[in-house]
């Protein structure tokens, strides 16, 4: 076997053992990454760059907000939630992005923090928003690094 050809078994052994699906990893960004997010429902659902500020509990004064910034990549805007948690710790961050057929799939960690953990008790609403290409995907699945799905959407 040549060495060329040991070099490409050896990425194609470790692309597998490693989960990769090379060829099907779909760009994706976290766009927000916030703790108290009141106005998501828990799942995954379509918003706009205008909904951002709302997400975080902002207001946009005297603004004129585009619904697409002029310059700015055409990305689909996804925000993902698991609801009101007890206490902060509850986290959110974005593991890999990949096509699976005609799906998007979103994979997160999750964070929780220790059963022993000493925090406040104060509700809070941890969500992600990720920025991800278009594609002739017709749906997006979100699931956890567990593979606990999170939520679907068909676009």
């Amino acid at each position: 076997m040549s060495k060329t050809a040991k070099i490409w078994l050896a990425l194609l052994v470790a692309a597998s053992v490693l989960g990769c699906s090379m060829g099907d990893t779909l760009a994706a960004v976290e766009v927000l990454n916030h703790g108290n997010c009141q106005t998501l429902e828990s799942g995954i659902s379509l918003v706009s760059y205008a909904d951002i500020a709302k997400i975080r509990g902002s207001k946009l004064i005297d603004m004129t907000v585009l619904e697409q910034p002029p310059n700015e990549p055409d990305l689909l805007l996804l925000a993902i939630s698991n609801g009101e948690q007890p206490t902060p710790g509850y986290q959110f961050s974005l593991a890999d992005a990949y096509l699976n057929r005609e799906t998007a799939v979103i994979e997160i960690f999750w964070t929780e923090p220790e059963a022993d953990a000493v925090l406040p008790q104060v509700m809070t609403h941890p969500c992600l928003v990720v920025g991800m290409e278009t594609g002739s995907y017709r749906r997006v699945q979100v699931i956890d690094h567990t593979g606990k799905p999170i939520g679907e959407l068909s676009l």
